[in-house]
């Protein structure tokens, strides 16, 4: 609803994303620290702690819960695409 209202927090991560789809990947997912690409495993258990924290029912920002749970699925999309 506030997304449709005009409140909701907007992602504005689209310029980097396309920039280095990878790098801001590895970055929303704060793998990006060894140097080295993270296997799938990796990948999605990371992805998988990160939306936990961000989820309403863990204590994660209501408001903000959509925003950041689209932006955890499209940086595992770019890291398990490629």
């Amino acid at each position: 609803m506030a997304h449709l209202a005009g409140l909701a927090r907007h992602h504005d991560w689209s310029a980097e994303a396309h920039r280095d789809p990878v790098g801001w990947a590895l970055a929303v997912l704060d793998l990006h620290r060894s140097g080295e690409r993270p296997g799938r495993r990796a990948i999605q258990r990371r992805f998988r702690d990160l939306v936990r924290e961000a989820h309403p029912d863990h204590g994660g920002d209501r408001d903000e819960a959509a925003g950041r749970l689209a932006e955890l699925s499209e940086a595992r999309r770019i890291l398990l695409a490629g």
